[in-house]
């Protein structure tokens, strides 16, 4: 082949014209093969006189993935799960595979398969190769590609000695592409792949391909009025076109599989084209053959995801379990015999070899109907069909009969005394042939509760077979059995029950609250497409006959279950998920089934957006508002995941009786104002939504603020002619309360989570032995550990339980009010909701005059209030030159902020009397503090910062006090932008101009870290001068400009110099 492949996208044609594909044709096989009754090492193989001649299609031994299953076993299961279940068969008893035994025959891979296939059959499957690696190009220029490999095919098959000869098909079709011109072009990254070497190189192409992609349209057939005329003259290049798409669109589907797709869509046309509405009888058909390509596509995507996750051994034995189940008559050597070429199928598809994967499924099928009387009664009329509709058949047969005198296993797995003997001489051929003994007798169940059954029978046997007297021990297997097998029973009747009892609507909105409470990390539109396929799966499953209920949900369940956890390896939805999907394949469902709510879960922010009544849910189409109101259900479980079943159902009665009333409105969008804003219906909501946006604020908090905002509405629902204007009174009565009750909280739950519920009651011990001095200390301690308690609740979003916890107290507290504190007995009159607040709210109880004096006096530094009020834009400007020593790598806007929060503190605390001073700055301080160290906990700021916030809560605010300038930090560099001075200085209002000048002085110490306050003072003195002098200059422009360049001092960046002179 040339060293180099020119491949455009799209392409001109290929010179080498059409792509030829037979979707009928003959395969000529092997010399050996071709023998009706050929020996391939030591193996008789039966062929039917007529064997040599194929349809090849879909020649693709489906076999059907009856899946699901994990968690709650009946029996303990480990990580091993089904390790030795399949077992380590014995050679001697199970032949090679096709595929093992065409290496050990055949010199030249590719001569053997294109001998195989024939030549237009070759040609079909590497073009889907082709299409499947390569889908941005077109099919011209995926046709040059495709001689390329038939022509060395063609010369393999005249010399397999030939050098070129000798490498694997995955191997030719990769360098192949990899000799493709400007690959990286069109496929970027993916051209990194060929630096790599085989199998690395085909997992790296593997891992580009793009299920459905966007760049890919489905298939468009050609018009009406011309398709039956262009299927009569050009069958192949018609047809040709559809498998080339239908590769592209679908990277995963088995090439067995799309020349299947590709023979059903060719009966459509022959059908179609006979009748008098062409276009409606293919609209009807391609209908069916988009479902079944689907269908198909996800359970080869399950397989192949079982395959790669659980490996081999699981596969196998999930495989031997389904073959058992519908071969039941066949011996158990057939079975696993077929178990082996079959994972090597699989192997070859998932991994993309489809030429292999194609030859050795029309092998296996081939073998399989020329034992047909030994396998199944069920399939004799499929091996009289071609190949395509042969697999098929064969894929879609019915299990067959049971055996009428199959023996009752209790005999000899449970009664029989030897047991042991037979388990620990061959263990793994002991349960293989339980599994198929097993799953013979029970099609009615999955193939995942057979293998937990067997995992359970394995885990049993272990621990009896090392007791004195194992027949005693495992007698009782058989009870231990049925409870299991009840359990899961039970869970697929209760499902059923509920679907046919409510309909698919509810049925669809009980799933929602199950995983939205499960699963609240998923968004909303993945929760509802997961329940939507639920529900399309009870209701497929709940209509069948009892005895296939069961395999039906479980093996559908257990894709749905597949495609989250895929989701879960490449975006984490929480430790539970992780859990179920990676620890057994076989207890998968019933550890889903058995997972509650994720109680390490944050529910987040408060937002009015999620929660949005409007006349859409009156004006939209029946199945858009049912979605909408299922998102409103969906987010309103995940703002309180603890909520129970009554709660919910409360909230949805109320929400579908105002949905009712108000879309019988002439004016709907009144209604819903005047029904949210109505009486207490609407205290009780803002009281609700206030208490979400202050999570875990005081009760008394959100009663007064939603008791604000209810009169409000009130008024302006009076003056409607002002409504704007009469609601602006909200934003200082509401919202900075918000801000202030949220950042305390969201320091407490900080605290918790940090450094843990012993540094939380420490805390709490002090602050409740100040305020309450007259208690004793076993009071104190229980207010301490009822607090905590309340607090963990809170900071897990379990509002509910929060406010219980805080009534709990509020009771306590007032009905011991004697010894508790002089200051409270007011507040214990006043109504529940408003008594948390006051008892807050009120003062610190006077001292017990018999306590000894104070170890310390409370203000250290007796002076700064004293200060601050003479200097107060002095003393900023020392705090913020100390946080950005100290922190410079924060922006300027966070240093301001973090100042102004310190200088607010200055102003509310100084104003208090002596006794008062320290407690209300400490307290406030560490507020600013946590919010510091939380800003460091999601971006690192430096060591120093690290350091004083991870090392002791008590010590974090003299630590962060000691902090020196970063050592660390790299100076910003110098720019023309980093210091301006225009007209602006002179204009500007006197608010802006003190902001301008922090950010001024913020990325001068940012410049020189090192500059002394000396310094800092001598440059700021020449700025204020600078400043007065130009201000008053005709021409202020100049000014700046030429003091600037004169003046050192006067210009920031060039009095760099004079500090590094000192």
């Amino acid at each position: 082949m040339p060293s180099e492949r020119k491949l455009n996208v799209p392409a001109t044609r290929a010179e080498a014209g059409d792509l030829r594909i037979t979707i009928i044709a003959p395969l000529r096989r092997s010399k050996e093969h071709s023998n009706p009754n050929a020996t391939v090492n030591g193996a008789k193989l039966t062929r039917k006189p007529d064997g040599n001649s194929f349809n090849v299609t879909a020649v693709a031994s489906e076999v059907e993935d009856q899946i699901g299953s994990r968690g709650k076993a009946c029996i303990v299961c480990s990580v091993a799960e089904v390790n030795t279940v399949a077992g380590k068969f014995k050679q001697d008893t199970v032949p090679e595979s096709f595929s093992n035994r065409a290496l050990a025959n055949h010199k030249s891979e590719i001569a053997h398969r294109y001998n195989d296939l024939k030549e237009e059959t070759f040609k079909a499957v590497t073009m889907i190769t082709f299409a499947q690696y390569l889908q941005r190009c077109s099919y011209d220029g995926l046709s040059k590609l495709v001689k390329d490999v038939v022509d060395l095919a063609q010369k393999c098959v005249a010399n397999e000695d030939a050098p070129e000869c000798t490498k694997s098909l995955p191997t030719i079709f990769l360098d192949e592409i990899c000799q493709v011109e400007k690959l990286r072009d069109s496929y970027g990254a993916m051209a990194d792949c060929c630096s790599k070497t085989d199998p690395e190189r085909n997992e790296c192409f593997l891992s580009f391909k793009v299920p459905q992609p966007d760049f890919v349209q489905p298939y468009q057939r050609p018009a009406t009025d011309v398709i039956c005329q262009q299927y009569n003259d050009d069958r192949v290049a018609l047809l040709g076109h559809f498998i080339y798409t239908v590769a592209r669109r679908n990277p995963f589907l088995y090439a067995p599989t799309i020349l299947g797709l590709a023979a059903d869509y060719e009966h459509a046309l022959q059908s179609c084209c006979k009748e008098s509405d062409i276009g409606t009888c293919l609209d009807e058909k391609a209908t069916v053959i988009r479902e079944r390509a689907k269908k198909l596509s996800l359970k080869q995507q399950y397989s192949c995801g079982i395959l790669h996750k659980f490996g081999e051994r699981t596969f196998k034995a999930n495989k031997l379990a389904l073959l058992s189940q519908k071969y039941p008559k066949a011996p158990f050597a057939e079975i696993i015999k077929i178990l082996q070429d079959i994972k090597g199928i699989y192997k070859e598809c998932c991994e993309g070899d489809m030429v292999e994967c194609m030859d050795d499924r029309a092998e296996l099928m081939t073998y399989m109907c020329s034992k047909q009387d030994v396998f199944s009664s069920k399939i004799k009329h499929c091996c009289e069909k071609p190949v395509v509709e042969r697999s098929k058949c064969i894929i879609e047969a019915e299990f067959d009969d049971k055996p009428e005198d199959l023996p009752s296993l209790v005999e000899k797995y449970i009664n029989d005394k030897e047991v042991c003997k037979s388990f620990e001489a061959g263990h793994d051929a002991f349960l293989s042939e339980f599994v198929y003994e097993y799953s013979r007798r029970h099609p009615e169940f999955s193939t995942q509760l057979i293998l937990r059954i067997t995992k359970g029978y394995e885990t049993l046997l272990e621990k009896c077979c090392k007791t004195d007297n194992p027949a005693d021990c495992y007698g009782n297997a058989q009870e231990e059995l049925n409870n299991h097998i009840k359990e899961t029973q039970d869970v697929v009747k209760t499902n059923c029950d509920l679907l046919n009892t409510h309909g698919e609507q509810d049925f669809l909105k009980a799933l929602l609250i199950r995983y939205t409470k499960k699963m609240p990390q998923v968004s909303t539109e993945t929760l509802l497409e997961i329940g939507k396929k639920m529900t399309s799966i009870g209701t497929k499953c709940c209509q069948l006959s009892e005895d296939k209920r069961l395999p039906c949900s479980e093996g559908y369940l257990s894709i749905v279950i597949q495609d989250m956890c895929r989701r879960q390896e490449t975006t984490p939805i929480n430790d539970n998920v992780s859990h179920c999907c990676s620890d057994s394949y076989a207890y998968r469902r019933p550890c889903f089934t058995a997972m509650g709510v994720d109680t390490k879960y944050v529910p987040p922010p408060f937002d009015p957006d999620m929660f949005n009544f409007d006349e859409k849910l009156c004006t939209a189409a029946p199945a858009e508002r049912e979605i909408g109101q299922m998102k409103l259900l969906v987010n309103l479980i995940k703002r309180k995941p603890q909520m129970t079943e009554e709660q919910i159902k409360t909230i949805a009665d109320g929400f579908t009786a105002m949905v009712d009333k108000c879309c019988k409105q002439s004016d709907i969008e009144t209604c819903f104002g005047e029904e949210v804003a109505s009486g207490e219906k609407y205290e009780e909501n803002a009281m609700i939504m206030f208490a979400q946006y202050v999570q875990g604020g005081t009760l008394g908090k959100a009663v007064e603020m939603a008791e604000e905002v209810t009169g409000l509405a009130k008024r302006c629902a009076a003056a409607a002619s002002d409504s704007l204007g009469c609601l602006k009174p909200l934003a200082p009565k509401v919202l900075k309360p918000v801000r202030e009750d949220g950042l305390r909280q969201e320091h407490t739950c900080g605290i918790l989570k940090k450094f843990g519920e012993r540094t939380l009651k420490a805390l709490k011990l002090a602050q409740i032995s100040q305020k309450f001095p007259k208690a004793d200390f076993v009071t104190v301690n229980k207010l301490v550990t009822d607090v905590a308690n309340m607090h963990k609740d809170c900071c897990r979003g379990d509002t509910l339980q929060c406010m219980h916890d805080r009534e709990d107290i509020l009771h306590y507290v007032c009905t011991n009010h004697d010894i508790i504190s002089s200051k409270i007995k007011k507040c214990c009159e006043k109504p529940l909701l408003q008594r948390s607040e006051c008892i807050i709210n009120a003062e610190t109880d006077d001292k017990p005059a018999d306590l000894s004096p104070h170890v310390r006096e409370f203000i250290e530094d007796k002076g700064i209030c004293d200060r601050f009020a003479q200097e107060k834009d002095t003393h900023v400007a020392r705090l913020l030159m100390s946080f950005t020593k100290k922190m410079p790598q924060l922006t300027s806007a966070e240093l301001i902020k973090f100042t102004k929060q310190m200088t607010a503190i200055g102003s509310k605390c100084c104003q208090l009397s002596q006794d008062k001073l320290l407690p209300c700055a400490e307290e406030n301080l560490d507020l600013v503090l946590g919010e510091i160290c939380r800003r460091h906990l999601t971006d690192p700021i430096n060591p120093g910062v690290c350091h004083c916030c991870s090392s002791s809560y008590a010590l974090r605010r003299p630590c962060l006090g000691k902090l020196e300038v970063d050592e660390h930090y790299v100076p910003l560099s110098l720019t023309p932008d980093l210091f301006t001075f225009r007209e602006d200085l002179c204009t500007t209002e006197e608010e802006t101009l003190q902001h301008k000048k922090q950010e001024m002085l913020i990325n001068l110490i940012k410049y020189k870290p090192q500059i002394t306050q000396e310094q800092l003072t001598s440059v700021t003195a020449a700025f204020a001068a600078m400043r007065e002098r130009c201000c008053k200059d005709d021409d202020r422009e100049a000014c700046f400009a030429k003091e600037a360049g004169r003046n050192p001092d006067a210009n920031f960046a060039s009095g760099s110099s004079r500090f590094d002179s000192k």
